[in-house]
C-alpha cells in the first residue's frame, strides 16, 4: 500500500483489513456469501471488460493502428518449434502447481 500512499502507516493498513475480516466473520455466513459473490462478480466483469479491451486494441479499434497477428510473421509464433513449445508447457507448468511441489 505504501507504493500509493505513504501517509497511512503499515501497520495502520494490516489493523484495517484485520477489523474488516472480524467484523465479516462475525456476522455470519448469509453476509459473507453476499460479500463473496459481489467480489466475484467484480472480478468477472472486469476480466471481461479486460478481454474485449484487449481485442478492441488488437483490432485497431482503440489507437486506429491494427496490431492483430503482426507479431507471429518474422520469426513467427513457434520460431523454436517443439523445443519452445516444450519449454512453454514446462513454465505454464511451474507457475501453475508453484515451485513449493
Amino acid at each position: 500500500m505504501g507504493y500509493w500512499t505513504e501517509v497511512v502507516p503499515q501497520w495502520a493498513w494490516i489493523l484495517l483489513f484485520w477489523v474488516l475480516f472480524l467484523i465479516l466473520s462475525n456476522l455470519g455466513v448469509l453476509a459473507y456469501g453476499e460479500v463473496e459473490f459481489w467480489l466475484a462478480l467484480i472480478k468477472v466483469v472486469s476480466l471481461t471488460v479486460f478481454f474485449i479491451l484487449a481485442i478492441c486494441i488488437s483490432a485497431g479499434g482503440i489507437g486506429g493502428r491494427v496490431i492483430g497477428f503482426k507479431y507471429w510473421v518474422h520469426p513467427g509464433a513457434f520460431a523454436d518449434s517443439v523445443n519452445g513449445v516444450a519449454r512453454t508447457f514446462v513454465i505454464a507448468g511451474t507457475l501453475y502447481a508453484g515451485t513449493e511441489m
